[in-house]
């Protein structure tokens, strides 16, 4: 998973137990069990030979650290001043990764 509250947060509101690992050493926690799942593309499964040392994969459609928000289904179900607060962080949050990454 990568780090990050906003990840914590989502994972634990998902009653996981969220474990920060680095893409180098992911293959061997998965392979000992350190860790039981990872949150990654299944291209990064592929390059990194992650399918040797995971059993299941769930295509869930989800791409991009701002998707969340943008799900009409979530969002629109949420009380109103809720969507307040995802929308802005999400604004805040996305505005300050995009431009880490120009940096």
């Amino acid at each position: 998973m990568p780090d990050g509250n906003m990840f914590r947060d989502l994972f634990a509101s998902l009653e996981a137990q969220p474990v920060t690992v680095n893409i180098r050493e992911l293959y061997e926690a998965l392979k000992t069990r350190r860790v039981d799942a990872q949150e990654k593309p299944v291209v990064i499964t592929e390059v990194n030979r992650l399918y040797e040392v995971t059993r299941y994969i769930s295509i869930t459609n989800h791409s991009g650290r701002d998707q969340l928000a943008r799900q009409p289904k979530v969002l629109d179900g949420l009380p109103s001043d809720v969507q307040d607060v995802v929308q802005r962080n999400v604004k805040k949050y996305v505005g300050a990764q995009r431009a880490s990454r120009t940096s």
